[in-house]
C-alpha cells in the first residue's frame, strides 16, 4: 500500500510539473449590437476607467492591454493599472506607446494593443482587484456599457476570476478611481472597454526540482520493498 501511494504521488507530481502552461484573456467579448470586431468606442473620457474582479486562485498577469478604438491603433501613450481594492493599494502602473497604424483583424484580442508587463504582477486568491486605464481622448476612444446596457455589453473571463462592475474617475492620477464603488468590488451593472491582461495560473516549481523530488519518492518506495523482501 504504502508504496503504491508513494509512486502514486509521484507520478501526480511529475504530471503536474510536465503540464503545458496557458494563458486567458481578461476580457472576452465585447458587443456593440454589430456582432462585429474590432469595435469603435463610444466616449472620450480622459480620466481613470477601472473594472473590478476577484481572484479565486493564484495567477500571474503576463502581458498588459489596453482598448484600441477600432483597432487600428493608437494614437497616444495610455497608461495600464493595477490596484488592489481593499487596501486602494496600486500595485502596477505601465505605459502602453502609441503604435501607429496596424492591420484590424477579427478577434477580441485586436480591439487592444498589448505590451508586456514590465515586472512580475501576481493576484492572490481572495483579493479584489481592478484593472484600470487611462488617457483616452477623441481621437482613442474608450468603450462605455452605460450608454445603452440593453445593447452595449463587456463580456470577462470566468477562470479564475469572478468580475465586478466598473469604477472611475477624472482623474489621471496613481489614487484608486472611487467613483461607483469604494473599496469593495462594484456591483453596478455597467462595465468599460478600457484595460485587459493576459494571465497564467501562478507558476509551479522547476520540473527538473519536481522531477528530482519525485525520483526520489519512487527510490523510496523501491528501498522500502527492498527491505520488506530481507525480512
Amino acid at each position: 500500500m504504502r508504496k503504491k501511494l508513494l509512486v502514486g504521488l509521484a507520478t501526480g507530481l511529475f504530471m503536474l510539473a510536465t503540464q503545458p502552461a496557458f494563458a486567458d484573456l481578461f476580457v472576452t467579448g465585447l458587443n456593440n449590437g454589430t456582432g462585429l470586431l474590432p469595435i469603435p468606442g463610444n466616449q472620450a473620457w480622459g480620466g481613470q476607467l477601472g473594472d473590478d474582479f476577484t481572484a479565486t486562485m493564484d495567477l500571474s498577469i503576463t502581458r498588459i492591454g489596453v482598448f484600441d478604438d477600432d483597432g487600428d491603433g493608437l494614437i497616444g501613450d495610455l497608461v495600464w493599472q493595477l490596484f488592489e481594492i481593499d487596501t486602494s493599494t496600486l500595485i502596477h502602473t505601465q505605459t502602453v506607446s502609441a503604435t501607429g497604424l496596424r492591420t484590424a483583424d477579427t478577434s477580441i484580442a485586436d480591439n487592444y494593443v498589448f505590451t508586456e508587463a514590465s515586472s512580475l504582477i501576481s493576484l492572490e486568491a481572495g483579493k479584489n482587484y481592478s484593472v484600470v486605464a487611462y488617457g483616452f481622448d477623441s481621437s482613442d476612444k474608450n468603450f462605455n456599457t452605460n450608454f445603452n446596457l440593453s445593447l452595449l455589453d463587456v463580456g470577462f473571463n470566468t477562470f479564475g476570476l469572478i468580475s465586478g462592475g466598473g469604477r472611475y474617475s477624472s482623474s489621471t492620477s496613481s489614487i484608486m478611481p472611487t467613483i461607483g464603488a469604494s473599496t469593495s468590488v462594484s456591483t453596478q451593472a455597467y462595465n468599460f472597454g478600457a484595460a485587459t491582461f493576459d494571465y497564467d495560473v501562478a507558476p509551479v516549481p522547476e520540473p527538473a526540482t519536481m522531477l528530482l523530488f519525485g525520483t526520489g519518492l519512487v527510490g523510496l518506495a523501491g528501498s522500502r520493498l527492498r527491505r520488506k523482501k530481507k525480512a
